[in-house]
């Protein structure tokens, strides 16, 4: 019973995880009968539960499914013999699968541990372990030592009944291999071994047979290039035109080659159809997922390969319309995916074209984080107006921007290099005329913390003074910018008390909606709550802020005012808003950004995204109260960009965060992590926040004018 309750299929959104229930068995049996074997089979239920859960979910919520697995199995290990060993390796194996998204080398030294078990406790898995090292080494460019695993399967490949079940994916995985060193008459050749065992195991008439038969294409075409390319375009057409084909890659692949043969209409085509199977294909992956999962969909290499196909394959036709069009709707279906709460259909181009005025320009500043359209990480900037057929498309080079920026000693009084690398060339492509309009987005993890409107040009003029510049998330939300806001209902927290007094805990609790969180609350180590208590204090003049700005609006005929301050300002009473947020939302606190200088060991990609989402955070009444160790139901006041994504604030037409750093995070391949992102994905409209470190004083100031004018 209890191991059928475990072998459902995770519904992330789910209020009752399946393995909750195993939790709660568990603790009753230690209650009643302490440990027993009878505990041990009910945590090992558990385990398996864990583990099979990993292999139904895809990456990432696989990643922590395995890691709970294998923190159980070694668990029982400890506690109850080696008779888990079994088990405890194949966790570790299919974990070492999954992290090869993350970090190859984190896959190949778990595959390492596998070996050692394997040959320590004679389990015969060991050549699996070893096929799965042979294509991590691969993926590290470790060519030497993936060979090496490469000869030792095929000579034993024949010698044992469980690994040739596994033939196929050998065969193929070695083809990769001497694929990826362009030995291609070697990968034709083994590719075709895997065909025949494909063929005995799953029929012609499979989806693997089909992905095999791609493979071979790409093969020859890249053995036999221009006398070889008729045969694979025919090969890949009759996969693409079949059920058990793959239409996304074969189509790619087709446009690959018709790209080499510089046919430019057949390779339009074709880049068209492979990317509606990409929007296809993303858009499905995504559909199921709530906004925690989605907030967790990362930016892969192949994901990033995959959007920035219509950019690749159009370079080579700089004057093509209809290619830097559909680039820049890639890039666009880009921002869509990983800044909204809910799949929205695609915009295309002349939907874009349609928010804008004659007059206006539209420019996104695009990062090629994986270099995947040259050798070099390069800046993107596409430029739109509304009269023009199509975008223009501007290169930067990321690294003499990154250098310009690093290298003080090249500032002189009549001349910054930062206009030069960066706007110059946007003024120039666009035809700017003073005045004009400019919705600026930026998608640079870099270039993102920057004020790029305050770059001054050689006559001591800055950009904002020059142009109307809008900062947006991305053009995608140009349609929803508006000129005027409503003020009304407007709730504001400043002032708060970050160390409640006892008395006062029970009448808070009493008197505000607890908002019950489903979601687990991180652990912060000692030297976060350290620097957490030495850091936080009271704002005295963020409750004359949020007082005078009330006073003003009320003064406006606005009655819809809420305050929150003092003890009332929790982080329950700001999750409770969630569904029902305020046209307008101030938060005037301390806004708390982790030092990544400060990480004791370095991280793999995903684990750095997701230790970013928990350290950028926001402080609410009583966090210095939970840190000093008194016990309260109002949650910690430690909110965290990761809890803030599963709110729902699609309400909110303007956030305020009046407060340090809002507008920063984490530098990942994912770009900036932190609380922008969290409340774009939260479903709010328009954001207002700093760069940097912020007075009290001063801010409110500033606060309470910024208030004013909105209202005007």
């Amino acid at each position: 019973m209890l191991l059928s309750l475990v072998r459902q299929r995770h519904p992330s959104a789910t209020d009752n995880p399946p393995w909750a229930n195993i939790y709660k068995a568990i603790e009753l049996k230690y209650k009643l009968y302490g440990i027993s074997t009878d505990y041990f089979w009910s945590v090992q239920c558990m385990a398996d539960g864990f583990l099979y859960l990993g292999k139904i979910n895809d990456f990432p919520n696989n990643i922590p499914l395995y890691r709970k697995a294998i923190n159980t199995y070694e668990y029982l290990l400890e506690n109850d013999g080696k008779s888990y060993m079994n088990n405890y390796v194949n966790a570790l194996n299919d974990y070492s699968e999954a992290m090869e998204d993350i970090n190859i080398n984190s896959a190949i030294a778990i595959s390492r541990q596998c070996m050692i078990l394997e040959r320590q406790y004679n389990l015969k898995d060991s050549l699996i372990t070893l096929s799965n090292m042979m294509r991590q080494y691969k993926e590290n460019l470790e060519y030497d030592s993936a060979f090496a695993c490469a000869n030792i399967l095929l000579n034993e490949i024949n010698n044992y009944s469980f690994l040739s079940k596994r033939a196929t994916k050998i065969y193929e995985d070695i083809a990769s291999l001497y694929g990826r060193t362009k030995e291609y008459q070697q990968a034709i050749s083994y590719t075709n071994i895997a065909l025949g065992f494909a063929k005995n195991k799953y029929g012609e008439s499979s989806t693997k047979y089909y992905e095999l038969l791609g493979n071979l294409a790409t093969y020859i075409h890249m053995c036999y290039r221009n006398t070889s390319r008729d045969t694979s375009l025919l090969i890949l057409k009759k996969i693409y035109n079949s059920k058990y084909g793959n239409k996304l890659t074969s189509s790619i692949n087709i446009a690959g080659i018709y790209s080499g043969k510089h046919e430019e209409d057949s390779c339009f085509f074709w880049t068209k159809c492979a990317w509606n199977h990409i929007k296809d294909d993303m858009s499905n992956e995504m559909k199921n997922l709530d906004g925690s999962d989605r907030f967790n969909y990362p930016l892969t290499e192949h994901r990033m390969f995959m959007i920035t196909l219509p950019l690749r394959y159009g370079s080579g036709y700089p004057n093509n319309c209809f290619f830097k069009r559909l680039a820049l709707e890639s890039i666009l279906f880009y921002n869509t995916i990983y800044s909204s709460k809910s799949i929205e259909k695609p915009i295309s181009y002349s939907e874009m074209l349609s928010s804008l005025s004659i007059g206006d320009v539209a420019v996104e500043i695009w990062e090629d984080k994986f270099g995947n359209i040259d050798s070099t990480k390069s800046d993107y900037v596409f430029i739109v107006r509304k009269e023009w057929e199509s975008p223009k498309i501007v290169k930067l080079s990321k690294t003499r921007i990154i250098n310009e920026i690093t290298d003080k000693n090249k500032y002189r009084r009549d001349y910054n290099p930062l206009y030069e690398c960066i706007w110059k060339d946007i003024i120039d492509s666009a035809e700017l005329k003073k005045g004009e309009k400019i919705f600026l987005s930026i998608d640079d993890s870099y270039l993102e913390q920057k004020p790029l409107e305050y770059i001054y040009n050689r006559d001591w003029e800055y950009m904002a003074n020059i142009y109307d510049i809008r900062r947006v998330s991305s053009l995608v939300n140009i349609k929803n910018i508006t000129d005027t806001i409503s003020l009304d209902p407007i709730v504001l927290y400043g002032g708060l008390n970050y160390e409640i007094s006892n008395h006062n805990i029970n009448d808070i609790e009493r008197s505000i909606n607890i908002y019950k969180d489903e979601y687990e609350k991180i652990t912060l180590s000692d030297s976060i709550k350290s620097e957490l208590r030495s850091t936080t204090s009271f704002l005295p003049w963020t409750k004359y802020e949020v007082d005078s700005i009330s006073s003003y609006l009320l003064s406006q005929k606005i009655n819809n005012i809420f305050v929150l301050s003092g003890d009332l300002g929790t982080e329950s009473s700001f999750k409770s808003l969630s569904g029902k947020s305020p046209k307008v939302l101030h938060i005037a606190t301390h806004g708390k950004l982790f030092n990544q200088l400060k990480l004791t060991s370095p991280m793999d990609a995903y684990s750095f995204y997701i230790y970013s989402l928990e350290h950028t955070s926001l402080l609410f009444s009583g966090v210095l109260s939970n840190l000093n160790g008194k016990t309260t139901n109002i949650e910690d006041g430690f909110l965290t960009s990761k809890e803030i994504a599963n709110l729902d604030f699609s309400n909110t037409e303007l956030l305020t965060l009046s407060c340090c750093d809002s507008g920063l995070g984490g530098i990942t391949d994912f770009g900036i992590v932190g609380l922008k992102q969290a409340f774009k994905m939260a479903g709010v409209k328009t954001i207002i926040m700093s760069l940097s470190k912020i007075d009290d004083f001063e801010t409110s100031v500033f606060m309470i004018y910024l208030h004013a004018l909105i209202k005007k």
